[in-house]
């Protein structure tokens, strides 16, 4: 018993807004994972070119991008739970929308109700671990990882219900699972109040706050690890969009294969990701970036140069050592503006929305226009190389900093 007990101490010291928020996180990224990794494919069936895939996706990101600032601003009028319950509302009137049998003006236009209500959840999450995780780094490396474990069962059960009852089924069980998620969220995260403004604020003073926060953000030490955190989530939005859809046309892997390769890949990764979320704790969240985009980068640039070499093996272990990088740099990143802008919790986690969301769209749209005229493979190798090169310029110029520092 003792030795159970310190393996939980070990790897499971989680807080309770952390433990509360990412089981909600969970239950919200399994209801759209139940269909959400058979979209790439649904959408070519149905005709749309790579443009189009990229198109739809930019209907999704770029509203969670555009509405952060709106959804920042509501943290400081109401509790962020309140923000979280109606995120978690829009999913499940999505999935209900999508057994309607839409047509496809209404279509796009859920698709943009989708990325709304993505923003009110995250922003809401964010701040409430942004004012109230002790371990940030770690507290988000949690948040950021259940997505994983939703990977293994969403895949799965939802190739199920496509399979018995088409896409109808698997969006009824998916809006069932978002209604279970409004309740859980009301339930247990009611009581994580973050202090809120009595009265009306201003917009000279939310103008202000963001100016200094922008003011900040040019610093060249900061600057310089968006402009990375940018390229990473850029490469974050064109995978998103046409991995599987790489996998199937250029590896030639049919859905069964694609489904058993996803659902591997995310139950292997889960004790890796313990281990990862352990060493995040220990360490700098510039550390964590850098160190994460420097294996993404790699294992980006090694899949663009052998692609032909590699079989379902193979890929999986690269895919779980990019996966791991890719929890180091999401962790970092909301660790590293946590301590940059601790003052400004709504703003921050608006732009910290902002900046992910954005890249992700920009990333889905021009991939859907670079694969017109160039290869999966050259994609991945100018990627790869370009994080590889600016990793190891920022850590060139810290390590000098420190040099100059010490004299």
């Amino acid at each position: 018993m003792e030795i159970i007990q310190n393996f939980k101490n070990r790897f499971f010291d989680i807080e309770p807004i952390a433990k509360n928020l990412s089981f909600s996180h969970f239950l919200l990224s399994f209801g759209y994972k139940l269909f959400s990794l058979y979209f790439p494919l649904f959408l070519v069936f149905k005709g749309l070119s790579f443009q189009q895939v990229g198109y739809t996706y930019l209907l999704i990101y770029l509203p969670i991008a555009l509405f952060a600032p709106i959804s920042a601003f509501l943290c400081s009028r109401f509790n962020s739970f309140i923000l979280i319950i109606l995120g978690a509302a829009g999913y499940f009137f999505y999935s209900v929308a999508m057994t309607l049998n839409v047509n496809l003006f209404a279509f796009y236009l859920f698709q943009i109700i989708l990325g709304i209500s993505a923003s009110l959840f995250f922003v809401g999450s964010r701040n409430l671990l942004v004012c109230l995780a002790k371990k940030p780094d770690k507290s988000f490396g949690w948040f950021y990882s259940v997505p994983t474990y939703a990977d293994v069962l969403g895949p799965v059960v939802g190739a199920v219900l496509i399979w018995k009852f088409g896409f109808f089924g698997v969006f009824v069980f998916s809006f069932l699972i978002h209604f279970l998620n409004i309740i859980y969220s009301y339930k247990y995260l009611k009581n994580f109040n973050v202090s809120k403004q009595s009265e009306i604020e201003d917009f000279s003073k939310i103008k202000s706050d963001y100016f200094s926060i922008f003011r900040k953000l040019a610093e060249k030490k900061i600057l310089i690890m968006v402009i990375l955190v940018f390229l990473v989530m850029f490469l974050t939005g064109f995978y998103r969009a046409f991995f599987i859809l790489f996998v199937k046309n250029i590896l030639n892997w049919q859905q069964d294969k694609i489904l058993l390769f996803v659902s591997l890949n995310s139950l292997i990764f889960i004790p890796v990701s313990w281990w990862i979320i352990k060493i995040i704790g220990k360490q700098k969240s510039r550390t964590n970036i850098l160190q994460g985009t420097f294996i993404k980068g790699l294992m980006t640039l090694i899949l663009g140069l052998g692609f032909r070499f590699f079989d379902f093996t193979s890929l999986m272990a690269l895919e779980i050592i990019k996966g791991s990088g890719a929890l180091m740099i999401g962790s970092g990143k909301s660790g590293f503006f946590v301590k940059k802008f601790k003052r400004f919790s709504q703003e921050i986690s608006a732009i910290d929305t902002f900046i992910t969301t954005f890249s992700v769209s920009i990333g889905s749209l021009l991939g859907g226009f670079l694969l017109k005229y160039f290869h999966f493979s050259t994609i991945f190798q100018w990627f790869g190389f370009a994080l590889i090169i600016l990793t190891l310029f920022i850590i060139f110029i810290d390590k000098r900093a420190e040099n100059s520092e010490a004299t």
